[in-house]
């Protein structure tokens, strides 16, 4: 479409353009002054210890999986800048952004014109599937290990070509370096060896090529497992379960589709809707169709995609937060470069009777705003890692939680609100600034309406209370009475409680003690905090009743029996 000179120039142009694009992308990201999620905590502690004790990289002590490659990168970078986030996050994103630029790199090297080389780094650079594997610090491995990965396959390349034993062991300590970093990169030795097996169809020189790749890669993945402390294998080794790896290869292959330039919150969860199982089983299609015609080279991208989410397709649920996410950070190269040479093919085609001018002006467009849409959507997911963050971080998270609503509030999971108000409650912040726009864009949504409902009874107004008794009689039918949804409203009722008992407003507390009582009778806390007042309030009679409930329900209640003791005492 574009003619390009493959010289210094145009790779600098290239490199600076590409620079930018991620700064924009990704800039947000050195203003997130925290660690995202208890892993990213984790992984730091122990980097500290390692920096004290080099010995206790692949010790039991350690809090999270050994993986020395990365191990050693991180205590590098600690080495330079302690705990600071802000510089992790940039030093992500600088390997990110090399890690896409090597993309390019290793397609030209394989003779694909300069112009996909250049859009396929791009479009990888802004791909929002994989967003967690650049926001989480801890993904630091998924993109290091793409870069062995890339440097595994264009020493192996070397070794096709040229036959210099030197480029053949080169090859193998890439893969070491990769699988070490993560076990999935042991796909890389198959893909090599299937590479091969394309261009020569001999099995016997598939086998020559290859053979080094493919015996140390399981002997690679063994020694990563023995030394990692909770088992980075142990999804892979579990007992496989059919259904799960199904219905997995579809969601994953889906969602390489559903995320890849857009984001919407029905593809950011684990929750595996049937419509993008659908999506799924069409793009298996397509690249079934791909490498049966043998369309090459986008028919070596099907066999990638293929092989990049086989480590990954016996994951539970509960192992993916938000998605499959940073396990799709290899699969997506492929399906990157399916879609930069459709869009390359489509506009090219000869069909289309346009001017080569127009053509230009066509591709052009559809590139700008698929690059938009990608920057636009990577800053909405933002939002998520943010959220998650929150869960994990009981110190920031009312903040964090406020930070991920403002940023993306028809992305973020309904029950952000929830747990945002339940803290908030205690110190009588009702949020109602998130929650009045929220229910107005979704007035139907229960949970919202109980939610409102229940900050009502902050308010000093009568008729707003009534009201808001009335949202919550309504939303507790709507979302089906059942015990739980009871507990989940008495808390943040007693959680209001809390906050007029704390203001003396022991009226006002009583009545909402009992409030939340009404909702969930068997609410120790509630019982015991009423039984407070009433013995404040000599209401011995009363506070004994209470006292003698909550041991009911807690037997061993030590402060109920000291005060049902003091009661006792206190008649006698």
């Amino acid at each position: 479409m574009f003619s390009f000179s493959n010289n210094r120039t145009t790779w600098f142009i290239y490199v600076t353009l590409m620079a930018l694009v991620a700064g924009l992308t990704f800039g947000n990201l050195l203003t997130q002054n925290f660690w995202d999620g208890a892993d990213d905590e984790s992984i730091m502690r122990d980097i500290v210890m390692l920096s004290q004790d080099l010995s206790l990289i692949i010790s039991p002590m350690r809090g999270h999986d050994a993986r020395p490659p990365f191990d050693l990168v991180i205590l590098g970078g600690y080495t330079l800048w302690g705990e600071n986030p802000v510089a992790f996050h940039a030093f992500h994103i600088a390997l990110h952004l090399w890690a896409s630029i090597l993309v390019a790199i290793t397609l030209y090297r394989e003779k694909v014109n300069l112009e996909l080389c250049f859009l396929t780094g791009l479009l990888f650079l802004v791909n929002v599937a994989h967003f967690r594997a650049v926001h989480w610090i801890t993904s630091i491995n998924y993109v290091l290990a793409l870069i062995f990965i890339l440097f595994v396959f264009i020493c192996y390349r070397n070794v096709t070509k040229t036959h210099h034993t030197k480029w053949l062991i080169i090859s193998v300590l890439m893969l070491a370096l990769a699988i070490l970093t993560h076990p999935a990169a042991m796909f890389m030795a198959f893909f090599c060896a299937t590479f091969t097996w394309q261009e020569k169809g001999s099995l016997k020189q598939t086998l020559a090529s290859s053979w080094p790749l493919l015996l140390s890669a399981p002997i690679l993945v063994f020694i990563a497992h023995i030394i990692s402390v909770h088992g980075q294998s142990d999804a892979a080794l579990t007992t496989p379960d059919p259904m799960r790896i199904f219905t997995n290869v579809f969601w994953y292959l889906g969602r390489l589709v559903t995320t890849a330039h857009w984001i919407s919150r029905a593809t950011t969860t684990n929750f595996t809707p049937f419509w993008e199982l659908g999506i799924g089983a069409c793009f298996l299609v397509l690249l079934l169709v791909l490498y049966k015609k043998r369309v090459f080279p986008v028919a070596h991208a099907s066999i990638w995609i293929g092989l990049c989410i086989v480590p990954f397709i016996n994951n539970p649920p509960e192992r993916l937060a938000v998605g499959p996410s940073r396990h799709l950070y290899f699969a997506s190269l492929g399906a990157t470069f399916i879609l930069a040479w459709a869009l390359q093919t489509l506009v090219k085609s000869q069909g289309l009777r346009w001017s080569q001018k127009k053509r230009q002006g066509v591709f052009a467009t559809l590139v700008f705003l698929i690059t938009l849409s990608s920057i636009y959507s990577l800053k909405k997911t933002e939002a998520l890692s943010v959220y998650l963050t929150a869960i994990s971080n009981k110190t920031l998270a009312p903040a964090l939680f406020e930070r991920a609503i403002t940023q993306a509030p028809n992305l973020i999971p309904t029950d952000a609100y929830t747990r945002t108000i339940q803290m908030g409650l205690t110190s009588g912040n009702t949020y109602r600034h998130l929650l009045q726009p929220a229910l107005q864009n979704n007035p139907d949504n229960a949970q919202l309406k109980m939610l409102w409902g229940i900050t009502s009874l902050v308010l000093d107004n009568s008729e707003e209370q009534i009201r808001g008794e009335r949202y919550i009689q309504e939303a507790l039918k709507e979302m089906g009475d059942t015990p739980q949804i009871r507990y989940d409203i008495a808390v943040m009722i007693q959680n209001i409680a809390v906050y007029f008992n704390q203001k003396d407003d022991l009226d006002r507390a009583t009545h909402l003690y009992t409030k939340a009582l009404f909702y969930y009778p068997d609410y120790p806390l509630a019982l015991y905090s009423l039984g407070d007042i009433y013995r404040f309030q000599k209401q011995n009679q009363k506070a004994m009743e209470a006292f003698q409930k909550v041991l009911l329900l807690v037997p061993n209640h030590k402060m109920a029996q000291a005060k049902i003791m003091a009661l006792q005492n206190a008649q006698q």
